[in-house]
């Protein structure tokens, strides 16, 4: 069966424009400007409420949610940002995110197996670690859509069960965001989806590492915690201030691994946490950006967003297979809480005001850590005109005690 992958896909080369960054969060329109071409779009997603949760939580960071009761994954969405109108944007947006992955058009689809397909230049499903109890074979007929390659140039087939949440035909599990990521333009939602990747299989180099490490066989992980003293002045150091000074304990560790982008890990200790009082409440949240400024807020934001969450109720467990914690992970979890911090905060990653070299910068990265594939799939709604992604990049991990994905070969070298 022969099919060309571009004919299943409107990604091209340009579809991907330099577009400089307008906000201090690096996209590509003012948070103003985003909100006034979104406001008009909310009764088509539908989204019915957006709301801001911050008072009903202690801390002062912003959250804010949007309600989308029609979803079929998740009918609340959580936003955070470092003010009211970022907040309120990144709910609304990843609202709309996850409604326009729920199908592609029948016109993008083909349907046949690997074997038929692997002459049209389909990637193989198995490049993607899939979890043990998939259904896929070689033989058997799945549907497959088109995808760009930023890495190399050219399209190519991928399943569309790696693409849709919630996923269809029993390739993977049915819930998956990893990748997912809307923007203003093509060019920030891949930034944003390729950002997410990298954060999470550094996460899960860490999680693994943290349930399974044995000292008896591999030398031991140092956490790597920085101080929060070293944090430059800034948006985030206002918020680092803020927390403490509200009596939570911040910890701040920096989870960069081989693929040389800023990673970093915060973790929000609370022992006043509401119906939880005297027992000490962790909150964590991540970030990656080549900039560890950028990083760094964003993961202070999403730890404030998990404190915000549970207080309110609102948000449903919407990634499958989350694991208990360990004893091993609460012990290294332990550890970080006793320790305050003496690295310095780390230097930025030749992050540019241009969305588009920010992106060359960050495949040529994954290219020198032997990942030879960037895959970019469409899942705009031609209705709402918001582009939606979904990024795929063989090798990576996805999060590891909240999928059902079996661990890379990273994930395994880290603890040998």
């Amino acid at each position: 069966m022969m099919v060309e992958p571009n004919s299943l896909t409107a990604l091209r080369p340009d579809s991907f424009q330099p577009d400089a960054e307008s906000s201090e969060a690096g996209h590509a329109r003012s948070f103003e400007e985003t909100w006034d071409f979104l406001k008009p779009l909310l009764p088509r997603v539908p989204v019915t409420r957006v709301y801001d949760t911050t008072p009903l939580d202690y801390i002062s960071s912003p959250v804010w949610s949007a309600v989308t009761p029609l979803a079929k994954d998740l009918m609340v969405s959580a936003g955070k940002g470092a003010t009211p109108i970022a907040a309120k944007l990144s709910a609304v947006m990843e609202a709309i995110e996850r409604v326009s992955a729920e199908e592609i058009p029948a016109r993008r689809i083909v349907r046949g197996s690997y074997e038929e397909l692997a002459p049209a230049a389909a990637v193989d499903p198995e490049d993607f670690s899939l979890p043990q109890d998939t259904t896929y074979r070689p033989d058997a007929v799945f549907s497959w859509t088109g995808a760009y390659d930023l890495a190399q140039g050219g399209h190519h087939l991928v399943p569309t069960d790696l693409v849709l949440n919630p996923s269809t035909e029993g390739m993977t599990a049915r819930i998956e965001t990893n990748g997912l990521a809307s923007g203003n333009t093509y060019s920030e939602a891949v930034l944003h989806a390729v950002g997410e990747l990298v954060e999470r299989d550094a996460v899960s180099e860490e999680a693994f590492y943290s349930a399974h490490h044995d000292p008896v066989f591999s030398p031991r992980r140092p956490l790597r915690v920085i101080s929060p003293e070293s944090v430059p002045a800034g948006t985030a150091k206002e918020l680092i201030d803020a927390l403490t000074g509200q009596g939570l304990v911040v910890r701040i560790q920096d989870l960069t691994n081989v693929i040389d982008i800023p990673v970093i890990r915060v973790v929000l200790f609370d022992d006043g946490y509401f119906g939880q009082e005297g027992k000490v409440t962790y909150f964590p949240g991540y970030g990656a950006d080549l900039q560890p400024e950028r990083a760094l807020l964003r993961a202070l934001t999403e730890a404030c967003q998990g404190h915000a969450g549970f207080a309110t109720g609102a948000r449903e467990v919407f990634e499958t297979g989350r694991a208990r914690r360990r004893p091993a992970e609460l012990k290294r979890l332990d550890s970080l809480y006793r320790n305050p911090g003496s690295l310095a905060f780390p230097q930025a990653k030749d992050g540019s005001g241009s969305i588009l070299q920010n992106i060359h910068t960050v495949v040529g990265r994954l290219r020198d850590a032997g990942h030879e594939k960037c895959l970019v799939t469409e899942l705009s709604r031609e209705d709402l005109g918001v582009p939606v992604v979904r990024v795929l990049v063989p090798g990576l991990a996805s999060p590891y005690g909240e999928s059902s994905r079996t661990p890379t070969l990273r994930l395994l070298e880290s603890v040998i």
